[in-house]
């Protein structure tokens, strides 16, 4: 998909309501801010009409909720991210949005897809390996952990993840 900018990009995923939308951190970042901002709009509302502040809190909460599953589109099934970790907190906010079979985080890279779980376990189909990185002082040998650059072999395709292992 391509978008006229950031400015439109959930304006553009809505329209073409996709059944999974993956991207990195910097897009859920922004979806997760939008979240927390309609949470404040809601409960300042409410707090004008005098409601109780606990109950105008768990109710913007809600409504902010369901705001947010509409900006995706109604078939949304699966929501990816990687690219870079992803924070805690806005892992717990999509899996609370969306459910918690529904989002995964992929740890890989762009030429071979997803080479491990959500939880950093390679997929039994993958062989990996870490490689001596010697220029920086980064061997497989070092004790008690070993350190260098991670590789793992799919698809009959070497692939190197950019990423040191410290």
């Amino acid at each position: 998909m391509v978008s006229a900018g950031m400015a439109n990009v959930f304006e553009d995923i809505g329209l073409l309501e996709p059944a999974r939308v993956s991207s990195t951190p910097r897009f859920w970042n922004v979806l997760y801010t939008q979240y927390k901002k309609l949470i404040l709009l809601k409960s300042a509302e409410r707090m004008r009409e005098g409601e109780e502040e606990e109950m105008v809190v768990q109710e913007a909460q809600a409504e902010a909720m369901q705001d947010i599953r509409g900006i995706l589109g109604r078939r949304i099934s699966d929501i990816s991210t990687g690219g870079a970790p992803t924070s805690v907190d806005v892992k717990q906010f999509l899996k609370e949005c969306f459910g918690k079979k529904r989002v995964s985080e992929g740890y890989a890279c762009t030429e071979a897809g997803q080479l491990a779980d959500d939880d950093g376990t390679v997929y039994s189909n993958v062989k990996a390996r870490i490689m001596d990185v010697p220029e920086l002082g980064y061997m497989s040998t070092d004790k008690p952990f070993p350190r260098g650059v991670w590789t793992g072999q799919y698809n009959v395709k070497l692939v190197l993840i950019y990423q040191y292992v410290l």
